[in-house]
């Protein structure tokens, strides 16, 4: 199975659980899992934390952790089509798409791609009453039939333990 990580999952550990400079074998263990090919984080996602100018903008630039984590695959513009079609809206429009200016979209057309291998970890919560650009990553992926979970899934899946 392939762990496509949120934006967000790697935001919390950084800032709850997992502080990079006091934790460092978190963060070892993801490098490990993505040179293994079990974790991954789409280009969309590597830009939203590069936007911040902070500890996990400065980890995830190193060399060693992009060779490690990044997905070596192009959005597909279909998939993404029928991602913002069924997932989002019928028929966007092009105001629709500007509200989706998040990498929501493109982490699930991932997971679409090959929905049988791979899962969305993801620190969003369902919240069915949400609608168009607002829906929560885990609605979209029971709408498509895309396997989900959260972090702690992930750490019990991989088996993450602190020597």
């Amino acid at each position: 199975m392939l762990y496509i990580l949120d934006t967000n999952v790697l935001i919390n550990a950084k800032n709850y659980y997992y502080p990079i400079d006091r934790i460092p074998q978190f963060w070892g263990w993801l490098i490990k899992e993505g040179n293994a090919g079990r974790i991954k984080i789409p280009i969309e996602v590597d830009n939203e934390i590069k936007q911040k100018n902070d500890d996990l903008k400065n980890w995830i630039s190193q060399e060693m952790v992009q060779d490690a984590l990044l997905l070596d695959e192009e959005p597909n513009i279909s998939i993404i089509r029928t991602v913002l079609e069924k997932g989002y809206y019928i028929n966007p429009s092009n105001l629709d798409l500007e509200k989706l200016k998040s990498a929501d979209p493109f982490i699930i057309s991932y997971a679409l791609m090959d929905k049988e291998s791979r899962c969305i970890i993801t620190k969003e919560v369902s919240k069915p009453s949400k609608k168009g650009a607002n829906r929560k990553i885990p609605d979209v992926c029971e709408s498509l039939k895309i396997s989900w979970g959260n972090d702690f899934d992930l750490y019990k899946a991989l088996d993450f333990r602190i020597p």
